[in-house]
């Protein structure tokens, strides 16, 4: 269903089809709390991040809560391709460092791999540091000449070399393979194996507590309210396509 940016924010999506997962919430919230390897975690002010609770993990997790304001673009559909064109793209990829002028890039990649370019531009920015980062500019000592634009592999241990290494045994050696490689991973490894969304990425509806993105409960939401102010500046007329997840009733 095409609904825009703002009508969304607005709550329209209410009315929506959605899609089911296959447990009732409460039992995805069990599934979720009860993590060991990777339990689900809050950030506190001057703690970091520390275990969250039960409640906390449900009102996150609970599709109800996110059906209005910025938080609802964590139910973008990202498997699909609006209606958009590389002018536009490039409009916002301005003095984004090695990612400006590559929005017919972006445009051919989300075109091929059937992902939402503006989603990955909007990523691209943010993993790069607007396009400044080392990996993305393809300066990291030992690996130079090749590029990372969205952080694959690029793990907390030491996450340039790691992103660096990644994009030499992968080949890319341009701004423009990196930017095509990295999209067909994203495609392959969520986006086309039922996590087409930021909350599907998050918390996995139909397979709780297994590959996801995030630990922070809050990551979806965090995800949705950076890229709303993008959306809203530059694609506000751009009319998108929505995919909800409620799960089973009691």
């Amino acid at each position: 269903m095409g609904v825009s940016i703002p009508d969304a924010i607005g709550g329209s999506l209410k009315m929506i089809e959605a899609t089911c997962a296959s447990t009732t919430l409460a039992e995805a919230v069990d599934i979720q709390h009860g993590l060991e390897d990777y339990p689900p975690l809050k950030y506190e002010a001057g703690q970091g991040f520390i275990p969250a609770t039960k409640e906390e993990v449900e009102a996150q997790m609970n599709p109800m809560n996110s059906l209005m304001g910025d938080k609802v673009l964590q139910h973008l559909n990202l498997g699909t391709v609006p209606s958009v064109t590389a002018e536009q793209l490039d409009s916002f990829l301005m003095g984004k460092g090695v990612l400006e002028g590559m929005g017919l890039i972006f445009l051919v990649a989300g075109m091929v791999y059937q992902v939402d370019p503006i989603y990955l531009v909007i990523h691209a920015n943010l993993e790069t540091g607007g396009g400044t980062s080392n990996l993305a500019r393809g300066t990291v000592p030992g690996y130079e000449g090749y590029h990372n634009v969205y952080g694959i592999k690029a793990y907390d241990s030491n996450p340039e070399e790691n992103g660096a290494r990644y994009a030499k045994e992968q080949g890319w050696s341009s701004v423009s393979r990196a930017i095509m490689g990295g999209v067909r991973y994203i495609a392959d490894t969520y986006i086309h194996v039922g996590q087409n969304t930021l909350y599907k990425m998050r918390w996995n509806p139909v397979n709780p507590g297994v590959h996801q993105y995030a630990t922070d409960i809050d990551w979806a939401n965090k995800q949705a309210t950076r890229i709303a102010t993008t959306y809203l500046e530059f694609f506000e007329e751009v009319e998108v396509s929505w995919d909800l997840s409620f799960y089973q009733t009691e």
